[in-house]
């Protein structure tokens, strides 16, 4: 992959974007000059690219899919999205939508108990 960046960097782009952490790797090995972008790195700091997310430094920029620091926040999103989307498929459904948060074994037991439907015995 290096050979490859190396062909790249010689072709004198304005930009690189790269899609994966090891192509970022890569092309900052064969330059220090011209923009990296990175659109989908796992953990840039951790792979030592940047030396942080707030300020990477150097050449090097983009996204993260996952860095420790904003699991919570991404998780937080996700949790709002999600609500927000099973909301709206619940009215055009037409069913009540329940939601149960359960944050330890016992009470994930009592939630699914709770939003379990009975069924009449016969």
């Amino acid at each position: 992959m290096v050979q490859l960046a190396a062909e790249l960097v010689r072709l004198k782009p304005d930009v690189l974007v790269v899609s994966i952490t090891e192509a970022a790797l890569a092309v900052r090995s064969v330059t220090k000059t011209i923009p990296i972008v990175m659109a989908n790195a796992a953990d840039p700091v951790g792979a030592g690219l940047v030396s942080s997310l707030a300020h990477p430094g150097g050449n090097i920029t983009g996204l993260t899919r996952l860095a420790p620091e904003l699991v919570g926040k991404n998780l937080q999103i996700l949790k709002e999205v999600m609500v927000l989307d099973a909301q709206n498929a619940a009215r055009t459904l037409g069913v009540q939508l329940k939601i149960l948060e359960a944050r330890t074994p016992a009470e994930v037991e009592r939630a699914r108990c709770f939003s379990s439907p009975t069924v009449p015995s016969i």
